[in-house]
């Protein structure tokens, strides 16, 4: 059942309610918008996801204590036009949902003005550095990447390191608040009926 339906500036709230066994609430964040499909602005959405993820442990996980992992994704879409979609989700008690949903988009927005911490930025990049490594020794990365490459006409092996290595916490900053600024955010949130 449609218990509220809420629209801001852009930004929807579409929140159902069903009895549940174990009372629990399911939240999906959604961001959406145009964005030119490319190596860097790919590598950008792996470090703003990544970093987001390492926030939301620290701010949602650990000092709320509010959910077991709040998870944050993102994707790029070459056709039918080139977009982007951030997603951001997680489970908690429904009694928490709106105080932890306050701290998830704090959290974006200071990523937006500030951009990630030095700290943070450095153990992305030797994440995704070991990470790139590691994938040029299996078959189904050389194989994405030649599907990518006769596609899109995007090489993803070339100069991918380079790109990595050039990423300023700067970058990051102006890649979220460009998301942001485009308004368009869909949250849906699966929880129980209020007792009356």
């Amino acid at each position: 059942r449609d218990n509220h339906v809420n629209i801001q500036k852009g930004n929807i709230l579409k929140e159902y309610a069903k009895e549940q066994q174990t009372p629990m609430a399911t939240i999906i964040m959604l961001y959406s918008g145009q964005c030119k499909y490319n190596l860097r602005n790919n590598i950008l959405m792996d470090f703003l996801t990544q970093t987001l993820d390492i926030i939301y442990t620290e701010e949602v996980r650990e000092k709320e204590g509010g959910t077991y992992g709040v998870s944050a994704g993102g994707e790029l879409t070459k056709a039918p036009k080139e977009q982007l979609i951030l997603q951001i989700a997680y489970q908690t008690d429904p009694a928490k949902k709106d105080h932890l949903n306050g701290i998830i988009d704090q959290q974006l927005q200071k990523v937006a003005a500030e951009g990630p911490t030095a700290e943070h930025l450095q153990k992305i990049k030797e994440y995704m550095l070991k990470k790139y490594k590691d994938n040029q020794k299996e078959n189904g990365y050389w194989l994405g990447n030649l599907d990518e490459y006769f596609s899109t006409g995007i090489d993803n092996t070339k100069d991918y390191e380079a790109t990595i290595n050039a990423v300023t916490a700067k970058d990051i900053q102006q890649f979220a608040a460009d998301i942001l600024k485009q308004g368009n955010k869909i949250t849906v949130v699966l929880t129980v009926p209020e007792t009356k």
